[in-house]
């Protein structure tokens, strides 16, 4: 939901939005390993971070059922000649034909694409539906019980994708930022096992964030961003009005080094070269 010219009117330089429907830790991680391969002036990379690179079964789930193309990042030519003729190569140069003769524009410009309703579509008694269920949130929240892990425990726990957030920070080469982006607090349910085990993984992205000196932004807390349910479509994705938030947040955040006093977000670590900026050319 961030877009480009917010982080470039903030921060300068040229960003392009390289997330993908629904990707997985995985997935994601391979765009960025194509990234890191193919753009030699790189700057920086904000990476946001979401429940996805904290899932134990990131090294064996670790495709949608979509599939993943395999053939376009392994740097062989050779092997995509057999996708070059079929039906949505065929649709797709049409569409950049047409784009060439001035007929008609490109969906994606710079990655990025508003791919939630209307905000005029916006009912807040439907979301307030999809954020609760039937029973309601008082009834939702009391069901969250008070979990508590052992040391013992928490040390069992598995994150095979950190493996690869560890890789990007080491070969990105240029500036790199971690968000932890912001979900709904139904979806956070607090004082149950899964919180803790998100926890956990934070506490271990924070230990690769200060071995490399990346600042660690955490927007996926209990805050007015994620407690108001006016500002949500769903458990996962917020309204427009609170990207722009997060990027001013981001910004603030990288200024000041320190929470956020209104309690947006914690800064949970940062360079100690000087503050970041976030830019691309």
């Amino acid at each position: 939901m961030l877009h480009p010219k917010a982080l470039e009117r903030v921060f300068g330089g040229r960003f392009a939005n390289l997330a993908m429907d629904a990707g997985l830790a995985y997935e994601q991680y391979r765009i960025a390993d194509l990234f890191i391969r193919e753009v030699d002036h790189r700057r920086t990379l904000l990476v946001g971070v979401d429940h996805v690179w904290c899932d134990e079964d990131a090294d064996t789930e670790v495709v949608t059922f979509r599939g993943f193309p395999e053939w376009m990042y392994d740097g062989d030519w050779r092997n995509d000649l057999r996708y070059m003729l079929n039906g949505k190569a065929l649709e797709i140069s049409g569409r950049r034909f047409g784009q060439l003769l001035g007929l008609t524009e490109a969906r994606f410009i710079d990655g990025y694409e508003v791919f939630t309703p209307p905000e005029s579509a916006y009912d807040p008694v439907k979301v307030k539906l999809e954020l609760w269920g039937a029973d309601g949130p008082e009834r939702k929240k009391a069901q969250f019980d008070s979990y508590f892990a052992s040391s013992a425990e928490r040390a069992g726990w598995r994150y095979p994708a950190l493996i690869w957030l560890d890789e990007i920070a080491t070969r990105f080469g240029g500036r790199v930022v971690f968000v932890y982006v912001p979900a709904h607090i139904a979806h956070q349910r607090a004082g149950t096992e899964k919180a803790a085990r998100r926890e956990e993984c934070k506490a271990r992205i924070a230990a690769i964030a200060r071995r490399h000196e990346v600042p660690f932004i955490d927007f996926g807390i209990h805050s007015e961003i994620t407690a108001n349910d006016t500002n949500w479509w769903d458990r996962l994705h917020y309204r427009l009005s609170i990207a722009d938030r997060v990027v001013a947040g981001i910004e603030h955040a990288l200024t000041t080094r320190a929470d956020d006093p209104n309690g947006d977000w914690r800064y949970v670590e940062g360079p100690r070269r000087g503050v970041m900026t976030l830019s691309a050319e």
